[in-house]
């Protein structure tokens, strides 16, 4: 089991800030920026660079506010985020159409499908997340199940 941290579920931008300011006070080389400290926390989470890390915060915070213009801005301007992990390190959640569909966004996953989002099979449970099943919308089940 790998001992490389996650992102939370979702992850708060300013704390990943402070984190970096923090780490910066740590960091042995005197000439140590705020963008190395960033860099070494974009590391440490599993993405490239602190711009990739900002982008899934900003990714998965629009997915839980819902907002479907933010999707769509974001998809366009940098359509890879469509089919890599929402949460970059975090496979459990999967890209961004299989974690709307895990919070119970509609809207972003109809956005997400329209933009060119493909089912995803998840290895580690050998799921399926079924486009036909996406679509059902408000399906009786899916409307009593809350969001935890």
């Amino acid at each position: 089991m790998s001992r490389e941290p996650w992102l939370p579920v979702h992850p708060d931008l300013a704390k990943l800030k402070r984190e970096a300011r923090d780490m910066m006070s740590t960091m042995r080389d005197s000439r140590a920026t705020i963008e190395d400290a960033q860099q070494a926390v974009a590391i440490k989470y599993g993405a490239s660079s602190w711009e990739r890390l900002v982008q899934a915060c900003d990714l998965i915070d629009a997915i839980w506010d819902d907002d479907v213009e933010k999707i769509r801005q974001m998809v366009t301007a940098f359509p890879y985020l469509l089919h890599e992990n929402a949460g970059i390190r975090n496979a459990n959640w999967g890209p961004p159409l299989s974690y709307a569909a895990n919070v119970g966004r509609d809207r972003i996953i109809e956005a997400l499908v329209e933009l060119g989002a493909k089912d995803q099979q998840c290895p580690s449970w050998r799921l399926t997340v079924s486009t036909e099943f996406l679509h059902r919308r408000s399906s009786s089940w899916w409307s009593r199940r809350q969001v935890r």
